[in-house]
């Protein structure tokens, strides 16, 4: 729908899908942070994959902290005026 608006250069879509050999959401998460080519890590916290990602990505751009974290920080505070956010029982 986003797309069809013309109101976006960019936009991103990710799918789950739920094959019979993934049991909980924690797998899910793991299969989607895991592409095929990396399957071999097995780590189980997919937080620790998703560092090295940043890390990589930071070296290899020569990008510094800071900027990671004004992207977090800005797509934060941008969530927090989204009428659709849903946040976690508390």
């Amino acid at each position: 729908m986003m797309i069809k608006t013309g109101q976006f250069d960019v936009v991103v879509a990710e799918s789950h899908a739920k094959p019979s050999d993934i049991a909980n959401m924690h797998d899910v998460m793991l299969f989607a942070m895991d592409p095929i080519t990396i399957r071999a890590i097995n780590t189980p916290n997919y937080h620790a994959l998703a560092a090295l990602e940043a890390q990589a990505y930071m070296s290899r751009y020569n990008v510094p902290r800071e900027a990671l974290a004004y992207v977090v920080v800005k797509d934060k505070r941008n969530a927090l005026h989204n009428e659709k956010l849903v946040t976690a029982p508390t």
